[in-house]
């Protein structure tokens, strides 16, 4: 640029461009007020920083796939397996904390809620599955082929067509197996599933066949697996026909007001003043009919709610009340037919969020007007529905929170657990009930 300087204000005179043949003058370029977007930088892969899952998609709703646990499986493991990095393990404890009591807590076979927001912004960002791109072959169509009519049918000298040869295949095979699935609940054992599913708890050996893949044995029940059980194959004997087992299983109560698996225990009770009858044993059959009637209805009622076997309870009322009676109190104030402490009564009141400053969980809050309410009036204990609630709760206590579902260590702990021989006398009294052993 050149200035004209005895002017006082210098003026600033462009210099005049070359001038090129066919050159336009390009327009002045347009000035956006906008601010100039951020750009966003991606850090290196061994730099991302891993928010936490949401579980969320963009409209908010809950978005979850299912795991099945494998042997070896951590949470840390499958997080890596699922996501490219262990580093978010604890969303999936979250996702699951009305399943797991610690993120530790995992057995094989549980189903276990995967968070997937893939949606969502806060999505772990790692280095995504490279989907190699498919190639699509040309369309070529084959060439059509003419069918030949097929050839008339064959007549005689009569005129009558002869019917095509039959030809036989192969046999048919019979069909496979059917299966329906369950997913294991706190408490529940094979003999629980059997009962419910199967009609009868003795056939719980039919299940654990079906699932040896996850069962290192019938014992190794846990909450949260999910079990193949058969589906019954029997049919009604005409068309109004007789209920098949699965439909007595669940079938409305009768007149009495009594379940089919209340009438067994009914049955069970009838059976065992019988035995003792023809013992000479009569200090085990004073319980009246009336009290037999209740005791099947309610511990029917509180197995269920609970998720413990009640012919289990049966055993151990035998047992702990001298043959099912309901004022049978011991020297240290035990008392009723489940010999209940205040130190059990008050483990259910914890439970139940009977106990002050304690918020309890369920079932056990659900149920609480159906327990022992105080812990010191020994009287209350001999009520035959508030003992059979209390004690079942108790029960699924041990075998829930304390014995990872070990019914035989459960049952040490009820009793005395220094004496070796209590869960042999339990087993003892379930072989007079029901005609087999519990373990």
């Amino acid at each position: 640029m050149s200035t004209v300087s005895n002017n006082p204000t210098p003026v600033i005179i462009p210099q005049t461009p070359l001038a090129f043949p066919a050159q336009t003058t390009a327009p002045p370029p347009v000035v956006d007020n906008k601010p100039a977007p951020e750009t966003t930088t991606i850090a290196p892969q061994d730099q991302l920083s891993f928010g936490s899952l949401s579980g969320t998609q963009a409209n908010g709703a809950p978005h979850f796939t299912e795991y099945q646990v494998k042997r070896g499986d951590t949470l840390s493991k499958i997080a890596q397996k699922l996501w490219g990095s262990s580093a978010n393990y604890m969303d999936i404890y979250e996702a699951n904390k009305d399943l797991l009591r610690n993120p530790n807590d995992l057995h094989v076979g549980m189903t276990l809620k995967i968070p997937t927001p893939s949606n969502s912004v806060d999505f772990p960002i790692g280095k995504p599955v490279e989907t190699p791109p498919v190639e699509t072959a040309p369309t070529t169509e084959p060439p059509v082929t003419e069918t030949p009519p097929a050839d008339p049918p064959a007549t005689d000298a009569t005129g009558t067509t002869e019917a095509p040869p039959v030809t036989e295949g192969p046999p048919a095979e019979p069909p496979a197996p059917q299966f329906t699935e369950v997913t294991v609940k706190a408490g529940e054992s094979l003999s629980i599933l059997a009962l419910r599913h199967l009609g009868d708890s003795e056939r719980y050996p039919e299940i654990y066949e079906a699932n040896k893949d996850i069962l290192s044995s019938p014992e190794a029940v846990r909450a949260g697996m999910t079990l193949k059980i058969p589906v019954s194959t029997a049919k009604a004997s005409d068309e109004t026909g007789e209920a098949s087992a699965v439909a007595e299983a669940t079938g409305p109560v009768d007149a009495e007001g009594m379940t089919p698996r209340a009438r067994e225990l009914y049955d069970a009770l009838k059976g065992y003043q019988t035995h003792h009858n023809a013992l000479g044993n009569t200090n085990r059959t004073q319980t009246t009919d009336a009290e037999m009637r209740e005791i099947a209805i309610e511990l029917d009622k509180a197995g269920e709610a609970f998720g413990v076997d009640p012919k289990i309870m049966m055993a151990v009322y035998a047992h702990e009340s001298g043959g099912f009676n309901p004022k049978a109190r011991s020297n240290t104030g035990a008392g009723g037919l489940g010999q209940l402490t205040g130190i059990a009564i008050r483990q259910v009141h914890y439970m139940a969020g009977m106990a002050k400053g304690q918020r309890g969980r369920e079932p056990f809050t659900q149920f609480r007007d159906n327990f022992v309410q105080s812990e010191t009036k020994i009287s209350q204990r001999y009520d035959i529905k508030q003992n059979i609630w209390t004690s079942t709760a108790y029960m699924a206590y041990e075998i829930q929170d304390r014995n990872n579902g070990n019914v035989k260590r459960a049952l040490e702990r009820y009793g005395d657990p220094n004496v070796s021989t209590y869960e042999n006398k339990v087993n003892s009294e379930y072989r007079t009930l029901f005609g087999t052993a519990l373990f």
